[in-house]
């Protein structure tokens, strides 16, 4: 849903749905975590959360943002096999996306205990949220590029420029500031 509000250019409905899922997944995780095991509570907080900000994406967001909209579920005939082997394939493709970060964090996890994971889990969330800038900078240029494709070049320059610069920004503010930030943490 959040490629729906950027291809729309309405990416503020992004935001909404991923704070609605981030502080219901909170919310939600105080009373299981009194009732259950950690794990358990964390995943349950997790799945109901985002089935909560799946169902405000589809029922307030998504209305707002595409102007006639009706939830239908749709397959032409002549989209089943072009559907389903592009949604195996990007099903596919993201899980080996995601393979590493997921194998990375386990095993630092195992083999360096809780108390070095700790630490390595900090400079992860903060890496995570450059890497978050810079893949916000391509998807908003692959957006305006899909509308106005006689201007993709121009945006592909635009786009490396601004990544780098964001990259390059946030890297000198990290060196800077480390230790102050990694104070907070203890």
């Amino acid at each position: 849903l959040n490629s729906v509000f950027l291809a729309r250019r309405n990416p503020i409905y992004s935001l909404y749905k991923n704070s609605l899922q981030t502080v219901s997944s909170i919310l939600i995780f105080i009373p299981w975590a009194t009732r259950m095991e950690g794990y358990w509570a964390v995943l349950i907080a997790y799945l109901l959360s985002i089935g909560l900000s799946l169902l405000g994406a589809v029922f307030v967001f998504v209305p707002r943002s595409v102007a006639v909209f009706r939830l239908r579920a749709v397959f032409p005939r002549d989209l089943h096999s072009r559907f389903g082997s592009y949604a195996f394939l990007n099903y596919v493709s993201d899980q080996f996306i995601r393979a590493p970060a997921s194998l990375i964090l386990i095993l630092i996890t195992n083999l360096l205990g809780p108390a070095t994971s700790g630490f390595f889990f900090v400079a992860w969330t903060i890496s995570s949220g450059l890497l978050s800038l810079v893949g916000a900078v391509s998807r908003s240029f692959l957006a305006e590029g899909s509308s106005r494709p006689a201007t993709v070049t121009a945006l592909a320059r635009q786009s490396l420029k601004l990544g780098l610069t964001i990259a390059l920004c946030f890297s000198i503010f990290a060196i800077v500031f480390s230790k102050p930030l990694l104070a907070i943490f203890g």
